[in-house]
């Protein structure tokens, strides 16, 4: 430390560099210390390359240590790893990514730090000094973001969220403590309000029913926003901030669950050196939540609905990121995200899209979860080969996202009952109510959507007018299948298939997408294991 402020600069290096080889290799905080430390040195004298892999180095340290007792007073915690990152990034001309890292490490910080302000004296930083001591003078008060500079003073602001976005962090960590400790601190440092507007709706059973900021009061209202839940702002392309009453439909727009957006990121295994493309920006929020861990100049974000996209702009700018926006449809090839290292998507699609394929830098990936018209999904994070394919295994998680609005299924007719041909059910038709049993049927039966009647589940195919629907017959059920497609066959061959291998969880499968993206299968078990082909 002593020749980062004094010089000489070299001094740093060399001691960071030593340091780093009397770990002998280990992953350990100290580690961790030493590359941050050499990180920042070697930026100071203008040596870019071998500062971006100290600061990767520093990283990927921090990430698989044991962190120990984040408060003591010669520990290396990770509100003190983001400090020197951020005058790595300040001498390397990256004020966005320098700004994050500050903003990250100030809310890790308690409410009252327990670190002599003399000690910040010795970062040469002033600046550091006004807002840690405005911590420790105003412990309610959150500080507030500004974008033109890394180091520009924050102001204070009487209305904060500090403690509700700390606790929802606390609680999904609790969650799952797997999640790296990065999406925890974005979780506590992205203003969810910011995101979520005047109004979102609620649903009643029957009906959609909006809920306006003004009417519950700003304390409930903060409250409701700082859960860890899905907020639906959208019900067929009705804001909920326009509608006046209740509403039907389905929902077209959410804030969606703050552990489900940073699950998925997660998944996608972003390191903090991607650049990365969202499909389908929404309210913003999870954009603000990449943002915070890549950097503003690292996103791109595409939005379908042109309303959303300029009230997420809006949101963006309000909470002070800046990341590349466009209109249009994310399934199309947009030049902004040409050569990304990773797509993330925000909407479930029934395939995978050419164009995600095209657009991705060699051996990039692709995290998406594939759904369909029975509404079953399965996450799951591609990888590119070195021949252009790409590969991967879907994850044990039971989520789902909104489908892809060029994906959504076309408007259908009232459904009417064909009687067709009839026959005894081979299989127990609740087997459709288990996620891996019904996205097993999604796979034999792509086009198909499924559907509850009082008398039993309902398949109707989209594309060709079949349908098969079940009732029960005494002890067993029955089985009538009208039109082209014996829907019903489909879908209990493929369910028998899978009960033979022991019916498996989602983790079982797996999926390949071939270099020109025209052949997409998903697979039990491996490869060479029983197939079905997507509906490209």
């Amino acid at each position: 430390m002593l020749p980062y402020y004094y010089g000489p600069l070299e001094g740093a290096v060399v001691l960071g560099r030593e340091a780093r080889l009397l770990s002998r290799g280990r992953q350990t905080p100290t580690a961790a210390f030493a590359a941050a430390a050499e990180a920042r040195a070697l930026a100071c004298q203008g040596n870019a390359a071998a500062a971006e892999a100290a600061i990767a180095a520093a990283q990927r340290m921090y990430e698989h240590c044991h962190h120990g007792d984040q408060d003591d007073a010669f520990a290396f915690p990770e509100r003190r790893l983001n400090l020197y990152l951020s005058g790595a990034y300040t001498a390397l001309g990256r004020s966005s990514q320098a700004r994050n890292a500050q903003e990250q490490a100030l809310a890790l910080y308690p409410a009252r730090t327990g670190i002599d302000p003399a000690l910040l004296q010795l970062r040469g930083e002033p600046e550091w000094t006004v807002r840690l001591v405005s911590l420790l003078h105003h412990p309610t008060a959150r500080l507030c973001r500004r974008r033109p500079t890394a180091m520009r003073r924050r102001t204070l602001v009487t209305t904060d969220t500090t403690a509700l976005r700390r606790s929802l962090a606390d609680e999904i960590h609790a969650a799952n403590p797997t999640l790296a400790p990065q999406w925890r601190t974005a979780l506590a440092a992205v203003p969810r309000e910011v995101f979520t507007g005047t109004a979102f709706y609620r649903n009643t059973g029957t009906d959609w029913e909006p809920l306006h900021r003004a009417a519950v009061g700003e304390e409930e209202w903060l409250r409701l926003v700082h859960t860890d839940r899905t907020l639906v702002t959208q019900v067929d392309g009705v804001d909920a901030a326009a509608a006046t009453g209740p509403v039907t439909g389905s929902p077209t727009s959410s804030a969606t669950l703050p552990s489900l957006v940073v699950r998925t990121l997660q998944v996608a295994g972003l390191r903090g050196q991607e650049k990365a493309l969202e499909v389908g920006t929404g309210t913003g929020y999870s954009t603000a939540i990449l943002c915070h861990r890549l950097g503003e100049d690292r996103v791109v974000s595409v939005e379908y609905d042109p309303g959303l996209a300029a009230s997420a702009a809006t949101h963006l700018k309000e909470a002070r990121y800046a990341p590349t926006l466009v209109t249009g449809d994310g399934l199309q090839q947009h030049p902004e995200a040409d050569n990304c290292d990773a797509v993330v998507a925000t909407c479930a699609v029934r395939y995978i899209p050419r164009s995600w394929m095209w657009q991705l830098a060699d051996h990039g990936s692709i995290t998406t979860t594939i759904s369909g018209w029975m509404l079953a999904s399965g996450l799951i994070r591609l990888t590119l080969d070195d021949t252009g394919a790409a590969h991967g295994r879907f994850t044990a998680d039971e989520i789902s996202y909104m489908l892809a609005r060029p994906h959504e299924r076309p408007p259908s007719p009232p459904f009417l009952r064909q009687n067709g041909e009839t026959r005894p059910a081979s299989l127990d038709p609740a087997l459709l109510e288990q996620w891996a049993g019904r996205f097993v049927a999604q796979l034999a039966a792509p086009s198909a959507e499924l559907m509850h009647t009082s008398t039993g589940p309902v398949l109707r195919d989209v594309a060709t007018g079949s349908q098969a629907w079940a009732e029960q017959d005494g002890s067993g059920w029955q089985v009538h299948q009208h039109g082209p497609l014996r829907l019903w066959d489909r879908v209990e061959e493929a369910l028998q298939t899978w009960q033979e291998a022991g019916a498996p969880p989602l983790t079982a499968f797996g999926m390949t997408v071939s270099d020109t993206a025209e052949e997409q299968v998903v697979w039990l078990e491996s490869p060479e294991g029983p197939r079905w082909h997507l509906p490209v």
